[in-house]
């Protein structure tokens, strides 16, 4: 049972057993999430054949998983399965995969002992354990090339190892108080851990940090600054993933013993409650997948302009539950719809979070709203978006209510252009928003509205942006 599957299943009581986005025009401000908002959005959803577990996708939209037909893993690519056993009847699983196409596992054997496993151009290396008769699982790897994993062993107790390269180096074990249990979930390239450390028995496990391989673990604080642990077999306290900014997510006990989703802005900061569920991913953009809400939707949680929103993905069928376990930084999330004893893997279409810049130039976001002229917004570049790739026609500006105000055109041509507005050496695409049209359509009240752009890429990726402007008259 996936470990994302074991907190809905907690949550919903069926176990008995064990740059922009500021809070000001000025940017100043500390961010102060609030109380996550809902809003349904479907992007798009694409069944992964053949039926399977699905565990990972990376930044080429390379997604890996395991067959459940003859439990074999796979790497799910232009709509197609590559097995990483050619032959049936070998038995293995895939958990995660680098933005260089290295995978790692389990090589499930027919004598008894399973083991961590890495593949690479279609060579399989097994990798040591820690126990000499343990089951060996590799978890997660980093770009690069450090491996992730844990091995359990009859009357020991579970352990967290890092390999540091796919090589038969033994593995560093992770540090944890004697008698006590890890399970390790993720590392970043930084080599960074998240997981959870418990004792044996299951109750009061805790999530917990890693800053390195050789470093001792650091509990997570919960929602109200105390540990984020759970007090008996029937909650989940557990941390699920890091990026690249030292951001955590995971799941946490509410007051009332319920699983709720749980956003960490540092290992050293009090978790912020994202509402019931889980989150289970975070990319590099900030981007939040996992289970929300009071039927765990399929969910994607956005931080814009202080508040994290939450959108409901949409679920591929009416029954079942659905969890979303993993998403890139170029719009695909992937997870599994489950039913009874049966696995389907989807991947998600989801929009990339973009920074935005309005009224480039001005520190505190002024705009005057006389009616004239129009109002300029900048698509800041970065790793993870090209401004040359936006579809200029497709952009809107406004409060999100489906009739935002498109791009102003100039001789019928949407007026947008690339230039590098904040002298990053990355172009930057800077539009134009008529200030009429954005009165009447209800888009530019005075105040301090919060402005969200939409659109997509030339591939129909779609965009979204905010950021909070500072109107007057």
């Amino acid at each position: 049972m996936s470990r994302q599957l074991l907190t809905l299943l907690t949550a919903l009581g069926l176990t008995a057993t064990g740059c922009s986005d500021s809070t000001s025009p000025s940017g100043g401000a500390k961010d102060v999430p609030l109380a996550p908002e809902l809003s349904v959005a479907s992007f798009g959803v694409t069944a992964i054949e053949p039926p399977s577990h699905v565990s990972a996708v990376n930044d080429e939209g390379l997604i890996v998983g395991t067959s459940q037909t003859d439990q074999r893993g796979f790497v799910w690519v232009n709509g197609g399965a590559q097995w990483l056993s050619k032959q049936s009847g070998i038995a293995t699983a895939a958990r995660d995969v680098n933005s260089f196409g290295l995978v790692v596992g389990r090589f499930i054997s027919t004598l008894g002992s399973d083991s961590a496993a890495a593949w690479l151009d279609g060579i399989m290396t097994l990798l040591p354990g820690f126990y000499d008769a343990g089951n060996s699982i590799a978890m997660a790897v980093n770009d690069p090339g450090q491996i992730l994993g844990t091995d359990v062993a009859a009357g020991e107790p579970r352990v967290g190892l890092v390999w540091s390269s796919k090589d038969d180096q033994a593995p560093t074990r992770l540090e944890a108080p004697d008698g006590y249990s890890v399970l390790p979930e993720d590392i970043d390239d930084a080599g960074r851990i998240v997981g959870q450390l418990g004792p044996v028995d299951g109750t009061h496990g805790q999530a917990v940090y890693w800053s390195s391989e050789s470093a001792p673990p650091l509990t997570l604080k919960g929602f109200d600054g105390a540990p984020c642990e759970n007090e008996s077999i029937n909650e989940i306290a557990l941390a699920f993933a890091i990026n690249e900014e030292g951001e955590i997510v995971g799941t946490c006990p509410a007051a009332d013993g319920s699983a709720h989703a749980a956003y960490w802005a540092s290992a050293g900061a009090t978790a912020i409650d994202l509402g019931p569920g889980e989150a289970a991913s975070i990319n590099e953009l900030g981007e939040i997948v996992g289970s929300g809400g009071s039927l765990f939707e399929p969910s994607l949680w956005m931080r814009e302009a202080g508040t994290f929103r939450r959108f409901d993905l949409g679920s591929p069928d009416a029954e079942g539950l659905v969890s979303i376990g993993s998403v890139n930084n170029t719009g695909t999330a992937v997870g599994n719809f489950i039913l009874g004893n049966e696995s389907d893997g989807f991947a998600w279409r989801i929009p990339i979070r973009v920074s935005l810049d309005l009224v480039p130039g001005s520190a505190t976001n002024t705009i005057k709203r006389d009616g004239r002229g129009t109002v300029t917004v900048a698509l800041l570049g970065s790793r993870w978006f090209r401004a040359a790739d936006v579809d200029p026609a497709s952009l809107t500006l406004g409060n999100d209510d489906g009739q935002d105000t498109p791009v102003a055109r100039k001789k019928n041509v949407p007026m947008a252009k690339l230039t590098d507005v904040n002298r990053d050496g990355l172009p930057d695409v800077v539009v134009e928003f008529n200030m009429l049209e954005l009165m009447n359509r209800g888009d530019l009240p005075l105040g301090n509205p919060v402005l969200v752009l939409l659109g997509a890429l030339r591939d129909g990726t779609h965009l979204r942006g905010a950021d909070v402007a500072l109107v007057q008259r």
